[in-house]
């Protein structure tokens, strides 16, 4: 079952086939003697220009959350984490907590950067743990040769390059305020996380206690869905029919991922997905009752 299960996450991430085969891009992953998730992040991030911002965020996603809450000061804490809270990300929060601490570490001595950690109600040892993580994953991608952007990379180019790794992790917000994700899950977010979450979501992980909690979490669009999760959506058709202004054979399309539905009720054009039937209703409703507007010589 295990092993079941492995193969899933590789096919999910697109490291091996419906055959179990090793794609090219499993294998460019290999390369990465890392979490397969994040090897698939690097990976996209390179074609999405945002390398630099997310190898920072697989070095701290590697390692536990350096920001504290200690039990009797949960409210100071959580005041000092805001100054570096993004009200829609969780993971743009955590790239201005690394650099306001790279901006530390070049300005102040380490007993002062310890200090300040302190202050912020951070973990001085997991920061420095970040900071050691993050030249090692630096430096197994530039032995792939790819070069880190240079200009900051934009919120969509981040999530997105994300968001192929967190498949699984994806949600809707629903009518009672909680989230419904991928085969059937229930979930929240977890305290702490952003103001503005929006209606879908990604999570970096799921923990179940009492309730099943999203944390690091960030709003994202649909549409990004369907485009990273090409070979995992299912698509579902209602019955075509002929839309004279637009002049051609249309139908209703259902997008779903693991039961999750993506988009439901979007007009598509059903020519490119089954030129045989829209022909057959071009011939009988658009043709034969006479309900055609072109003004094409065949007619």
């Amino acid at each position: 079952r295990l092993v079941n299960d492995g193969y899933r996450l590789l096919h999910e991430l697109e490291a091996v086939d419906a055959a179990r085969r090793v794609t090219q891009l499993g294998r460019q992953m290999a390369r990465l003697p890392l979490d397969p998730r994040f090897a698939r992040m690097l990976s996209e991030a390179r074609r999405f220009g945002a390398l630099d911002e997310v190898t920072t965020l697989v070095a701290v996603l590697s390692i536990q959350d350096p920001r504290e809450r200690p039990q009797d000061q949960r409210a100071a804490a959580d005041e000092r984490h805001a100054a570096f809270a993004d009200s829609r990300s969780d993971f743009v929060g955590l790239l201005n907590l690394w650099r306001a601490w790279r901006q530390v570490r070049a300005e102040r001595s380490g007993s002062q950067a310890r200090r300040w950690c302190r202050e912020q109600f951070l973990s001085a040892l997991r920061m420095r743990e970040w900071e050691d993580l993050r030249q090692q994953v630096a430096a197994l991608v530039h032995e792939q040769g790819w070069r880190p952007n240079e200009a900051p990379a934009s919120y969509e180019a981040i999530h997105r390059a994300l968001l192929p790794g967190l498949l699984g992790h994806v949600g809707e917000r629903t009518e009672k305020g909680d989230y419904l994700g991928a085969r059937g899950l229930r979930f929240i977010i977890a305290p702490g996380g952003p103001r503005k979450p929006g209606r879908w979501i990604m999570a970096a992980s799921l923990a179940e206690t009492r309730r099943v909690y999203a944390r690091t979490v960030a709003a994202i669009e649909p549409a990004w869905i369907e485009t990273a999760a090409h070979h995992l959506v299912r698509r579902s058709y209602g019955e075509a029919e002929w839309d004279p202004v637009k002049g051609e054979v249309v139908c209703r399309e259902t997008v779903t991922l693991y039961g999750l539905t993506i988009a439901a009720g979007r007009r598509v054009n059903y020519g490119r997905i089954a030129p045989a039937a829209a022909h057959r209703v071009f011939v009988r409703e658009a043709l034969v009752h006479g309900r055609c507007r072109l003004r094409a010589r065949f007619l």
